[in-house]
């Protein structure tokens, strides 16, 4: 499939390095600094915006009842796990959404390319990640095959609303039976410190499946959709709950004037 023909020359051919984009995406780094915003004015609103109604509408004495230390801890508490969790969403998909593949080839100084080696390099970008990959053909042992990966939400290549440059390149690497021989990892701190991205470890694609977990759930087809769901939905939707969230603890304590039956 990705064999090449050899040019004939009397002298021997000196090797370049290329590099041929596959697959290119729009990121959703925006999405995530939205998220962020949103999840931020969600929090300071039921972090001031309680104490306030409890003030507002129970002052006085009943203020005192009203600041109970039961509830306080479990706003802050509340409060820590929405931050926790929009970090933990927000360093995932943006450490699956591939924004980027391509190949990296060897060609000949006289134009054509020489035979291609029994295995690949490709460069994998995902948000502030880089990753330089060698896929090679077959299996190996308990490794995590590269399609297994894409299959079951490790990585998401968006084809709907992403560019593809070579299609039949881009269903070898995702379908056919390819494992990761190696990864090198390179990652981009100033991107990862706009998006505040601190001690995230991401994920290695290079993996052992000893329990045979991956080649179990592949099996499942109905998996495949659910798995690749695009990650900006995910966090538009998490950033909207925690609007509501804080807005609903501050609503809790309005009271509610109910009408009175009749006879």
């Amino acid at each position: 499939m990705l064999h090449r023909a050899l040019a004939s020359s009397s002298d021997p051919p000196v090797r370049t390095t290329g590099i041929r984009d596959i697959f290119q995406c729009q990121g959703i780094e925006e999405v995530a600094l939205q998220m962020r915003r949103r999840v931020q004015v969600g929090m300071a609103i039921e972090f001031f915006g309680t104490p306030l109604a409890k003030l507002y509408y129970y002052g006085g004495l009943e203020a005192v009842s009203a600041f109970s230390t039961s509830s306080d801890l479990f706003m802050v508490l509340h409060i820590g796990v929405v931050w926790w969790y929009q970090s933990f969403t927000r360093d995932h998909l943006l450490a699956r959404h591939v924004t980027r593949i391509a190949l990296i080839e060897h060609k000949e100084q006289n134009g054509a390319s020489a035979t291609a080696p029994a295995s690949l390099r490709m460069i994998v970008d995902t948000g502030p990640w880089s990753r330089t990959l060698e896929l090679r053909a077959g299996k190996n042992g308990t490794r995590v095959p590269f399609k297994h990966l894409v299959r079951l939400g490790g990585l998401h290549v968006d084809r709907v609303q992403g560019r593809v440059f070579d299609d039949v390149i881009l269903k070898h690497i995702t379908d056919d039976e390819l494992y990761v021989a190696h990864e090198e990892l390179h990652v981009n701190e100033a991107e990862k410190h706009r998006l505040s991205i601190g001690d995230y470890a991401v994920t290695p694609l290079l993996q052992d499946d000893e329990s045979g977990a991956y080649e179990w759930l592949d099996q499942i087809p109905l998996l495949h959709g659910p798995l690749q769901w695009h990650g900006s939905l995910a966090m538009r939707f998490f950033g909207l709950a925690a609007l509501v969230m804080g807005i609903g603890s501050v609503i809790r304590w309005v009271p509610i004037q109910w009408p009175a039956k009749s006879g």
